[in-house]
């Protein structure tokens, strides 16, 4: 059951969200355009699901950041 769970919030919810720069609830959540930053720069934005280690370790980039 654990692995069905997961396999549907990876391939459905968490790729949707992760990938769509209209979704943006930071701080809360590391979704859409958070991600993408880390996209475009690949030395920040590690956060998986919340930001708070990417502030801890000097690793987050701002949204409005170019």
């Amino acid at each position: 059951m654990d692995i069905c769970f997961y396999y549907c919030w990876a391939a459905f919810i968490q790729e949707i969200t992760e990938h769509n720069e209209e979704i943006n609830i930071y701080p809360y959540l590391t979704t859409g355009q958070w991600h993408l930053m880390h996209h475009k720069h690949s030395s920040f934005n590690y956060g998986l699901f919340v930001p708070i280690w990417d502030k801890v370790f000097g690793t987050e980039i701002l949204i409005d950041a170019k």
